[in-house]
């Protein structure tokens, strides 16, 4: 791939890749661009278990916790992974959603509850 592109081009495309952080991406959309860009840095992603620390370190405070535990288990590999996390990531968004849903419903109840009494 290297000698279709000059080598500026690669070299700020290694550096967008060692400095990739998820931020306010998606995991979805984080693995697509880690793996986008894991494409000019072949040295740096040379086995496996690089290539998923590396997208683990990327990953925001949200979901690098369940990244780490999960690079631990020891038939994991890069694709599992980043499917692993980005469920994860939507399970938590699902349950925070259903809280607030249950929260603003339960405020609203006793809300009318206090105007009924008076």
């Amino acid at each position: 791939m290297r000698r279709f592109f000059s080598r500026e081009l690669t070299e700020a495309k290694v550096r967008e890749f060692l400095t990739l952080k998820q931020e306010s991406m998606s995991v979805h959309e984080y693995s697509l661009k880690f793996t986008h860009l894991s494409h000019y840095a072949l040295e740096m992603v040379v086995d496996m278990r690089s290539t998923m620390s590396l997208f683990v370190a990327g990953l925001s405070h949200l979901s690098s916790k369940e990244g780490k535990t999960t690079i631990l288990i020891g038939d994991m590999d890069i694709a599992r992974l980043m499917i692993h996390v980005q469920q994860a990531e939507e399970d938590k968004l699902r349950d925070r959603e259903e809280f607030r849903n249950k929260k603003a419903k339960t405020g609203n109840e006793s809300g009318q509850q206090k105007s009924n009494a008076n």
